[in-house]
């Protein structure tokens, strides 16, 4: 019997968290930073025992999965990471970020609490680059698409494109019970639309005895992609006639690439003449160094 208690990510859009124990494994599905209102529950301790997690599965690197990584090495997590080669390599940039920022963050807070004389109360910040570094020292596993990979004599799991990000998946777990009934149980992570303009689609999903699925916006419909294009194209179009400058923020991983895509497809369709464009995102072009 597979059991699985969710640590975040469920009745919240963030941190998503699932622990899943199969027989005698016990397998973290994610670990994700809180964020919004409820972000002081990053320094909580997790509700379980970090040194008795065997294997801790990254859906993506966005940091609504991956957040919490080094804080779960920090506390005792000692078992293998598995994910594809392309989520650890930007999860390594992402986390570097954030333990940049929490610093930052605890540093001003930390100056302020001087002035009022209350030091003692400040927390020191959730993790330091020192605990990104343990992160990837510790034993990990590159994933493939669609390929098995092997836990124990009764459990396997496989990677299927998840079409969200660059290395995203959803992840099926195929197991079976002491009684020797087989069941597969699936958890979706984020999941990107049919149409994409730098990724391929989503492998299909024939079938599954338990599908746990992120559903942020599943109680609405996107408009069409063309339709989104088009009015984008529009606007810029729109605004440098009238001899004005676009700001365009792009907070999301992989939004500026789909945005630059669009410009230059703009400028070789004649619609950007007399224009330049400039961005400033470190994750758009910094490379990451080599983790093999």
């Amino acid at each position: 019997m597979a059991n699985v208690t969710s640590y975040g990510g469920a009745s919240m859009v963030t941190g998503s968290c699932h622990l899943v124990e199969i027989r005698s494994i016990k397998i973290l599905i994610d670990c994700g930073m809180i964020q919004g209102e409820l972000w002081q529950e990053n320094y909580k301790p997790f509700g379980f025992n970090p040194s008795e997690i065997d294997y801790l599965i990254l859906t993506h690197a966005h940091t609504d999965h991956i957040g919490r990584v080094p804080k779960l090495v920090k506390e005792g997590f000692r078992g293998e990471i598995i994910a594809t080669e392309a989520t650890l390599d930007i999860a390594y940039i992402m986390l570097l970020d954030s333990a940049v920022l929490l610093m930052e963050e605890y540093e001003t807070q930390l100056r302020k609490a001087l002035r009022r004389g209350d030091e003692a109360l400040v927390q020191e910040p959730l993790y330091t680059k020192e605990h990104v570094e343990q992160v990837f020292a510790k034993k990990r596993r590159y994933a493939h698409y669609d390929e098995k990979i092997q836990i124990a004599p009764f459990l396997e799991l496989s990677f299927h494109n998840a079409g969200h990000i660059m290395g995203s998946a959803y992840l099926s777990l195929f197991f079976k019970e002491e009684s020797g009934e087989e069941k597969r149980v699936v958890f979706s992570g984020d999941l990107g639309s049919k149409n994409r303009l730098l990724l391929n689609q989503l492998t299909p999903l024939s079938r599954a005895n338990t599908l746990f699925i992120e559903s942020t916006y599943g109680d609405r419909e996107h408009r069409p992609l063309k339709e989104s294009i088009e009015e984008f194209k529009e606007v810029i179009v729109q605004t440098l006639q009238e001899g004005g400058n676009i700001v365009i923020p792009s907070f999301a991983l992989e939004r500026t690439q789909e945005i630059l895509w669009l410009l230059h497809q703009m400028h070789q369709e004649g619609l950007l003449q007399n224009c330049h464009v400039f961005f400033r995102q470190p994750f758009s072009h910094r490379s990451n160094k080599n983790l093999s």
